[in-house]
This record gives C-alpha cells, sequence and structure tokens, in this order.
C-alpha cells in the first residue's frame, strides 16, 4: 500500500474474524493534497490485490490525521 501515489505511511494489523481467524486491518496517512473518501479507500484495496495479492486486501482502512492536522 505503501507504494500508491496517494499514501505516505501505513501499518497493517491482525484482526480475529470468525471464519477466516484473522483478516488484516490497515491505518493509513495520507500524503498532503490528498482526502480520505469510499473511492480512495476502494482504489488502495485494489492496488493491494495487484501488487501483493488478494488475500492480502484489507478488510477495514483506518485513515490517520497527520501530526500537524491533529
Amino acid at each position: 500500500m505503501c507504494t500508491h501515489e496517494a499514501v505516505s505511511e501505513t501499518a497493517v494489523i491482525g484482526k480475529v474474524h470468525e471464519i477466516k481467524g484473522q483478516v488484516p486491518v490497515a491505518f493509513v496517512t495520507l500524503k498532503i493534497g490528498y482526502k480520505p473518501s469510499v473511492e480512495l479507500e476502494d482504489d488502495l484495496k485494489k492496488h493491494v490485490k495487484n501488487e501483493i495479492c488478494a488475500i492480502a486486501v484489507p478488510e477495514e482502512i483506518y485513515f490517520q490525521k497527520r501530526g500537524a492536522e491533529r
């Protein structure tokens, strides 16, 4: 996900899932000029699927505020 043009930083953790056992959840900090949106979230998920694999696609993405925006 860090290779996406909109992403400054990212962290991924595993979250317990009843059926799958565990699923990835991503925390993403966007570069200046990018805003969180459903479209960007979908684009990031497609990016992960294409760059890594479908199993690595985060079930949830949480957009984090940059230090100066807090």
